[in-house]
């Protein structure tokens, strides 16, 4: 690896001084709001997650980070299959609380959810509230501790609107003040 060291010319005086260890600012990373699905056997079970990604566009790979305390991680972890619900920004707080702030283990997120609709796969999705959905297979997964990334093939994927898609900072700003 050729890696070239940058030249002192034009640096900052203060390069190199020790800044304190601030952690929020991982909150200016760009974040998206998703509802995560997955299927095991009859059971049906979603989440909220902030983190997805495209990795690859050919052939087209995306990963997803799930904390390990949620049911949907653990069908997903089983079944190895899972769709993404790209949430819009017209998502009511009434959704985030369903599928981000209860159980699937003591809770059925889609007991009274007025959608039916299941991907290629037979996973479900939130048509009303999603610009986009993708279904996946995952190739590989890594253990971090809290929370498990996963690595998968997009295996089916469809524009539903052209509305904005939600970011974790709308959410803060906009979406959890409706709910309050």
């Amino acid at each position: 690896m050729n890696i070239r060291k940058a030249s002192a010319k034009g640096a900052s005086k203060d390069a190199g001084t020790a800044k304190p260890f601030d952690a929020s600012a991982m909150f200016k990373l760009s974040y998206g709001l998703y509802v995560l699905t997955a299927k095991q056997g009859n059971k049906d079970n979603g989440c909220i997650i902030n983190a997805a990604a495209q990795i690859t566009v050919s052939p087209l790979k995306m990963s997803i980070v799930v904390n390990k305390s949620n049911l949907t991680h653990d069908m997903i972890l089983k079944t190895g299959e899972f769709a993404l619900s790209v949430l819009t920004e017209s998502v009511p707080f009434s959704v985030i609380e369903q599928f981000g702030f209860q159980s699937g283990k003591d809770f059925d997120k889609f007991a009274e959810c007025p959608y039916s609709e299941r991907t290629v796969s037979g996973i479900r999705y939130l048509p009303g509230y999603a610009n986009c959905v993708m279904s996946a297979k995952v190739t590989q997964f890594n253990d971090f501790s809290t929370h498990t990334l996963f690595i998968a093939d997009v295996t089916q994927i469809f524009t539903l609107s052209d509305e904005p898609s939600a970011t974790y900072q709308f959410y803060f700003d906009h979406i959890r003040t409706r709910g309050v």
